[in-house]
């Protein structure tokens, strides 16, 4: 989804730089969850309240939206295990180490439906590579979307990539633990099934030699 051009994100963003990830000094210590287009912040911010002892890091390239979110997340009282990146998921290395993540959560990403965009949608294989080096062993990606193709999709490419699956609905209805973003609201509004996957990749434990 593009956002309309905020004029005042900017200097918005620069006056809470501090809850950018590079400027947070995180030693990713502790549990931590990775969402990828973060949107308007509404699934970060419930997973941040509902997950108090897990620290979250939210991503979205998009700055205006990414501006919307901050802002957002700047309102609520005492939210202090969160941390933003306003940048393309391409990069997430250059901010994020090496098997460091719990669980990656793709929400309502965007399917890029012509084919010749496949490599843009976040659960190609060009990124997945990148997403099985920061998780830890056995960590986890959830996807939801609206849409079939796109999950059809994402299964080849998980399978590809040797993701185990751990569950899936092809009509799934929110539980306990998890939350909806604005965008399942509004799919939800107008009775479009909702598919969610759970995937998980099993590293190799290398052992040292005598």
């Amino acid at each position: 989804m593009r956002g309309r051009n905020k004029p005042w994100a900017d200097a918005f963003i620069l006056e809470h730089a501090n809850y950018l990830l590079e400027n947070k000094n995180y030693k990713f210590d502790k549990p931590t969850y990775l969402e990828i287009g973060i949107g308007k912040g509404d699934f970060i911010i419930q997973s941040c309240k509902y997950y108090q002892d897990v620290f979250h890091i939210g991503i979205e390239v998009n700055k205006s939206i990414f501006a919307l979110a901050l802002k957002k997340i700047v309102e609520v009282d005492n939210l202090d295990n969160i941390a933003l990146l306003n940048i393309d998921a391409t990069n997430i290395l250059d901010y994020i180490p090496l098997n460091s993540i719990d669980k990656i959560f793709l929400n309502f990403s965007d399917p890029w439906p012509k084919k010749r965009h496949a490599k843009r949608r976040l659960v190609s294989s060009r990124y997945l590579k990148i997403f099985k080096q920061i998780l830890k062993s056995s960590g986890q990606i959830v996807l939801k979307t609206d849409n079939k193709n796109l999950m059809e999709y994402a299964k080849e490419c998980f399978d590809e990539e040797n993701f185990i699956c751990v569950d899936y609905f092809d009509d799934y209805q929110t539980v306990e633990g998890d939350f909806v973003s604005e965008y399942e609201t509004r799919f939800r509004s107008l009775n479009q099934p909702i598919y969610r996957i759970i995937v998980k990749f099993e590293k190799e434990v290398k052992h040292e030699s005598n």
